[in-house]
């Protein structure tokens, strides 16, 4: 009796200190140097402070506009810069004369971390629009490019759709509106739906940190399988980006984002709006877009990409695997950190954005 009881007493110990210690160990372990020259802030209309890392040029910027670069569902500016040794588009960009803002929404990374929860809907309302308004305010430019990764460039979408004005162009790299009818993976995520209404945050980074010794060392891993082709990516880059580059998830973001796996497509919680992917095909004049899918990503499958690309004549669809000369199928964050990534993906990205820039 006694020893079960002390088996299950060291258990508890054990598991106590790898959720409050070890997430705590890991980012002072793993963490790379940052590489941005500065930081500014953004003040949105409800008073959330948004940082936008400034990447600048090794000489005088030589594009017309700068460059946003905006993280997807619970990530933060490491998506963009891993440090020294893997992939960076922000250095990408910034080396190729683009004066470029990584930035992070509300509840991510070193932004203004008030409590309460907040819904997709304020990043299209509030964070995009005053994000893209620091960067004008700091360059003087007259408008910016703008490439988000997953979500990132799903709330690009869903601001064009809402009319945000001043982007000349954009890219979006693993992002779609409507899933249903298609070959992903995010079904499962409906079934948390009762449970996302009963809980005030979700803890992803902390569990992402806590997993990040394994990452990439199991070859089934269901985590890395979501994430990445773990043939496509070097496992010591995969185990410094759960240990540093994932945050919690409010609730209300999470179904939001639900119902983009539902007929219809993802929709704003104003209940009287068609869904975003509708709201996007009646725009006019969208800026020119440039839709990035990874052959093999589960997560947003190149139909889900390509059923946006179909919404205008102004947006291009590019599916990045064997089928169109890379080596590797690309995962949902391959495109960011795969080993060949700044060959096979950063060059569609910058000669989408030179195309659109206009001459210095």
């Amino acid at each position: 009796m006694w020893t079960i009881i002390g088996v299950l007493a060291g258990l508890a110990v054990v598991f106590g200190g790898l959720w409050w210690l070890w997430p705590a160990l890991a980012p002072r372990l793993y963490r790379p140097e940052l590489r941005a020259d500065d930081v500014v802030f953004a003040i949105t209309p409800d008073a959330r402070r948004l940082p936008l890392l400034r990447y600048r040029p090794p000489g005088a910027a030589t594009r017309r506009h700068p460059v946003i670069l905006c993280p997807g569902l619970a990530s933060n500016r490491y998506s963009f810069d891993l440090g020294v040794g893997t992939p960076s588009l922000a250095v990408y960009l910034a080396e190729r004369g683009f004066e470029v803002f990584v930035v992070e929404l509300r509840g991510e990374g070193h932004g203004d971390h008030v409590s309460g929860t907040w819904n997709f809907d304020d990043f299209v309302e509030r964070d995009a629009p005053s994000l893209v308004a620091r960067a004008l305010e700091v360059t003087g430019a007259p408008a910016v490019h703008w490439v988000g990764h997953s979500m990132g460039g799903m709330v690009l979408l869903a601001a064009i759709a809402r009319g945000l004005a001043d982007v000349r162009s954009a890219v979006t790299l693993g992002s779609a509106l409507a899933f249903a009818g298609t070959d992903h993976a995010l079904g499962e995520y409906a079934r948390l739906k009762p449970a996302l209404k009963r809980v005030s945050t979700v803890p992803y980074g902390r569990l992402a940190r806590i997993l990040a010794p394994l990452a990439a060392r199991w070859r089934h891993n269901p985590i890395d399988a979501l994430n990445i082709n773990v043939d496509n990516c070097d496992g010591s880059a995969v185990r410094r980006l759960d240990a540093v580059g994932f945050t919690t998830v409010s609730p209300d973001v999470a179904l939001q984002l639900i119902t983009a796996t539902e007929p219809g497509g993802l929709r704003s919680q104003h209940a009287d709006e068609p869904p975003f992917i509708e709201l996007l095909a009646a725009r006019p004049d969208p800026p020119p877009i440039l839709l990035m899918a990874g052959e093999g990503d589960p997560q947003c499958p190149a139909e889900a990409i390509a059923r946006v690309g179909r919404t205008h004549g102004r947006f291009e669809t590019r599916v990045v695997g064997p089928s169109n000369g890379a080596v590797m199928a690309y995962g949902h964050f391959d495109m960011l950190m795969g080993v060949r990534a700044d060959a096979e993906v950063f060059p569609h990205v910058v000669d989408w954005l030179e195309a659109h820039d206009g001459s210095a």
